[in-house]
């Protein structure tokens, strides 16, 4: 079923040929799919009248007409809108041809005979049935944490089931629905009363990220969706998971699974979605990586004083304890590009911390001569190599075979980082192309520094670090944030951010501000922590945080690693 973006579409296309236009004569060849009106009625309340406006409600196409009146189509299935310049004869599944002054034509077409229409004289369409029934829309600004978390709270319903609610939330139907819980990193078949306020305001934000990336691709077309132009979609060379059952997960290489969600078929990865329920007696509980269950998180809050945009409210729980005995804390460090997450990465080392690098595992990644910098080699070509002499096509499918003198690091030539950042910097497509090289590589090391740790932790718990800390740049992106114990995310003004990419990496101010476009929002990051960090004073002023941090982790001088 054609869903939001695909309407959206439809909608989009349509409107600069019928907005304007006069209705003449209409050929109404399946008079059944009339839901509130005769067929003739419908004839005489449209013809002669001028499309003022063509907007969409949910999944509803709906033409706004001069003097009051509306027409309502509800593609279903299987139904196709889509506009003729000139003559067409109609169709055998051909349902309505309306005809304009202009002399092209509009035709609705239903293989199935699923889609229905509505008309009404005058009045307030958006409240009349059914179109009164429907929820918010998610690219409105009603659609916010906030509403999502109202109508979670408490829910017994699998969340897919109830993002999938028309009377909830209007146009997510199964597509969406399976790509945003993967990009959120979230089980389909887990109670919605069961997710925290963090992972709900993640599946917020990947709900309106989905739907309008999808539209920037114009629609899924799997099988015969088409805009109002008849043109296909692009979405379904994007699509993450929806349709990719036994599949490699494109974030963690798993093989992606299938189940039953609400009577839909619901594709997931198991790895990065892990199922979990809340404990019984403590609502909303969460289980995280290694089985053990910890209570929801409070509302964020920082350390210091609260940055624009940002949530407010009581410190986090995970904040103010100290890490659980034998267990330990897992936090995630992340930040944006040029906020100062390195710096407090170090201060956090010095402090004795362990931290986990993944920028540090992707250079080790690149590395002449490994796997993924072979793969990164076919995939980019030789323009990405150090250097400005070419490569034989010999010595490149050496490299990329991995056989003859290129094979190993000796007589190869490393990758140039700065020409490859410029490169994905300015290709959305390039950059997840190389996420998908890179990130799989990074994660399973990363997932093995975690396990070494656990099982350190769990056999002599006084010889190793109460704290580790994973330092991900791409923390929120990677669904890393659902297998922390805690999130601190390192804040710097957007103007701060600028000006140490123009003075660390000799950038343009325009190419600075490229780089920051290309990540998520750091506003959007810090609504998501539970522990902010400003980094846009002195290395005093951030050290000062760090210790505060330490102490609430309870991190002491005489606690910390090499104190006894």
């Amino acid at each position: 079923m054609p869903e939001l973006p695909e309407v959206e579409t439809i909608c989009r296309t349509l409107r600069p040929h019928l907005e304007g236009q006069v209705l003449g004569a209409a050929d109404l060849l399946r008079p059944e799919i009339w839901q509130n009106a005769g067929a003739d009625t419908v004839l005489r309340g449209i013809r002669g009248r001028a499309v003022q406006r063509v907007l969409r409600r949910g999944k509803y196409i709906v033409w706004e007409l001069e003097g009051g009146p509306v027409l309502v189509l509800h593609l279903r299935m299987t139904g196709h809108l889509f506009f003729v310049a000139g003559v067409e004869p109609a169709g055998k599944y051909t349902a309505a041809v309306f005809w304009l002054d202009s002399g092209g034509q509009v035709h609705f077409e239903d293989v199935r005979r699923f889609g229905v229409g509505y008309f009404w004289p005058q009045g307030d369409w958006r409240r009349l049935p059914p179109l009164c029934d429907l929820g918010v829309e998610p690219l409105s600004g009603d659609f916010t944490p906030a509403f999502l978390a109202e109508k979670c709270r408490g829910s017994r319903r699998t969340i897919k089931s109830l993002l999938m609610d028309q009377q909830i939330v209007a146009g997510i139907g199964n597509i969406y629905a399976d790509e945003a819980l993967f990009t959120a990193g979230i089980h389909p078949a887990r109670p919605a009363g069961s997710l925290a306020l963090p992972e709900i305001q993640r599946l917020q934000h990947s709900v309106v990220q989905v739907l309008q990336e999808a539209i920037q691709k114009r629609g899924t077309s799997i099988r015969n969706y088409a805009d109002g132009e008849g043109n296909p979609g692009q979405m379904q060379d994007h699509l993450k998971v929806y349709g990719r059952e036994g599949e490699a997960c494109a974030r963690c290489g798993h093989p992606l699974q299938r189940m039953r969600v609400g009577g839909r078929s619901s594709v997931f990865c198991p790895r990065c979605q892990p199922e979990t329920t809340p404990l019984a007696g403590q609502p909303g509980a969460r289980t995280f990586c290694g089985g053990r269950r910890r209570p929801a998180l409070d509302p964020p809050a920082g350390l210091s004083a609260p940055v624009p945009g940002r949530a407010t409210g009581p410190e986090p729980a995970a904040a103010r304890r100290a890490p659980a005995g034998r267990t330990g804390l897992l936090v995630g460090l992340t930040g944006g590009i040029a906020s100062g997450k390195s710096t407090v990465s170090r201060l956090l080392q010095e402090a004795g911390v362990p931290v986990v690098d993944a920028d540090q595992l992707a250079h080790a990644a690149l590395e002449p001569g490994t796997p993924v910098y072979r793969a990164v080699l076919q995939r980019f070509g030789t323009e990405i190599l150090a250097g400005s002499e070419a490569d034989t096509g010999a010595a490149v499918a050496e490299a990329t075979a991995g056989t003859g003198p290129a094979a190993g690091q000796e007589g190869l030539r490393p990758i140039d980082r700065r020409r490859l950042g410029e490169l994905v910097f300015s290709d959305a497509q390039a950059r997840r192309d190389l996420e998908a090289l890179v990130h799989p590589w990074v994660q399973r090391q990363m997932e093995e520094a975690v396990d070494a740790w656990r099982r350190r932790r769990a056999q002599k718990p006084a010889e190793a670090a109460p704290v580790l800390v994973l330092d991900v740049p791409l923390l929120f992106e990677a669904g890393w944030d659902g297998r922390v114990d805690q999130v601190v995310v390192v804040y710097a003004p957007p103007e701060v951010q600028l000006r140490r990419l123009q003075e660390r990496d000799g950038l343009s101010l325009e190419q600075a501000r490229q780089r920051l476009r290309a990540q998520w929002p750091l506003e959007d990051k810090v609504r998501r922590a539970h522990v902010v960090i400003q980094n846009g004073g002195t290395v005093e002023e951030t050290r000062r945080q760090v210790e505060e941090l330490l102490k609430r982790w309870g991190m002491t001088d005489d606690t910390r690693p090499g104190a006894r």
